[in-house]
């Protein structure tokens, strides 16, 4: 059966939404693509030198580069291996992205928030010790 005008129009209306589309998806990714860039390499890269400048300030490894460089050098591997694992599973899985990087989170969370509750504790106790100290300094 032959098409009616308006399906015809309807059709090429379609075909040139995609050309549209294709053409600006093309100019937004030059845009996307090196913003995203910065915003998974940024804090990446800041994290990296918040560690080194954490570990440098321990008293057994002051002057010691070498055990610095290696221990950053483990941390920076163990980054590359998850990601490169990252990228396996989501092309494997596309469907399920978002389960992915809620499983990632929700170990992240197990794994950080024991260490975070530790620190505050001893953040809470050194303040406490601290206004102590100055109470009996002050009397």
């Amino acid at each position: 059966p032959p098409r009616s005008t308006q399906s015809r129009s309807s059709a090429a209306s379609d075909v040139y939404k995609r050309q549209n589309a294709e053409y600006m998806g093309i100019s937004l990714l030059y845009f996307l693509v090196p913003l995203s860039g910065m915003m998974v390499n940024t804090p990446y890269n800041q994290i990296g030198s918040a560690i080194a400048s954490d570990i440098a300030k321990n008293k057994d490894l002051v002057g010691e580069a070498q055990a610095i460089s290696t221990v950053i050098a483990i941390i920076q591997g163990v980054g590359g291996i998850f990601a490169a694992a990252y990228q396996q599973v989501s092309a494997r899985f596309p469907n399920q992205f978002f389960l992915f990087i809620s499983i990632l989170i929700s170990v992240a969370a197990i794994l950080v928030i024991p260490l975070a509750w530790r620190d505050l504790k001893e953040r809470i106790t050194s303040l406490k010790r601290k206004s102590q100290e100055e109470e009996i300094e002050n009397a």
